[in-house]
């Protein structure tokens, strides 16, 4: 391997002309183990073979890409989907013009510098590839204002509000059978649970609840109506008295 020059099998020393950091022969591989029946045949049979599959293929991959309604090739959309799920590990700071140096929030040692306008970053993945990688697409979604210091929590961190924690990641018990993995709403006890409760009728209750307040206001009337009479009389019994006394 010393004998052949490290710029063709080395990805340090590869450059950013072709766009490509594949070091692998997959491809090669795959495209053999497809023609794999036709290389048994004569010459013009293996190369009519070959030549159908070709065909077959680019018509296929032709359609698919015409009912794609994105900007950018589904297989490039995901690679860059998953560099831009690594952006949270990482923060940015301006050096000047469209120039930054990426910081990992854990690790202070591992640095970056991204220059936006020339494409290029020094761990050399967006210069290989021609995809940003996750230090590029940090520094393209810089914020104006101050930079956030607080660590960006997990969906199972988050906060309802300041003094209540959510109850993301802690094991759900069931009311009804007690097992933990599930709520009573979705229990597959619940339809038998309610069937073992014993049924109430509900008119009882409101007759009930509706006759006692009729009841208290029959006797908060009769009270009322019995203690001026008893004023009444205590007084004209004083007037009686006081009219008897001789002057």
């Amino acid at each position: 391997m010393f004998n052949v020059l490290c710029r063709f099998w080395s990805r340090s020393r590869f450059s950013g002309r072709p766009s490509c950091d594949t070091i692998v022969n997959n491809i090669s591989e795959a495209f053999n183990s497809v023609i794999v029946d036709a290389r048994g045949k004569p010459i013009i049979t293996m190369l009519e073979e070959i030549h159908s599959y070709l065909m077959k293929r680019w018509a296929s991959n032709r359609q698919k890409i015409t009912k794609y309604e994105g900007f950018i090739c589904p297989k490039i959309q995901k690679r860059l989907h998953k560099e831009l799920q690594k952006t949270q590990y990482w923060i940015p700071n301006w050096s000047g013009l469209q120039v930054f140096e990426i910081r990992h929030t854990s690790n202070i040692a591992e640095k970056y510098v991204v220059d936006v306008d020339k494409r290029d970053c020094s761990c050399r993945k967006w210069l290989l590839t021609g995809i940003p990688c996750c230090h590029a697409l940090t520094a393209m979604r810089v914020l104006p204002g101050r930079p956030r210091k607080k660590r960006r929590l997990e969906s199972w961190e988050q906060m309802r509000d300041d003094t209540q924690l959510g109850q993301a990641g802690i094991p759900k018990r069931c009311g009804i059978c007690r097992q933990l993995g599930h709520r009573r709403t979705n229990c597959p006890q619940a339809s038998q649970h309610q069937h073992d409760q014993p049924t109430t009728n509900p008119t009882q209750g409101s007759e009930q609840q509706d006759q006692q307040p009729t009841q208290d206001a029959t006797q908060g009337t009769q009270q009322e109506d019995h203690q001026p009479t008893s004023h009444a009389t205590q007084g004209s019994q004083i007037t009686h008295d006081d009219t008897s006394r001789p002057v």
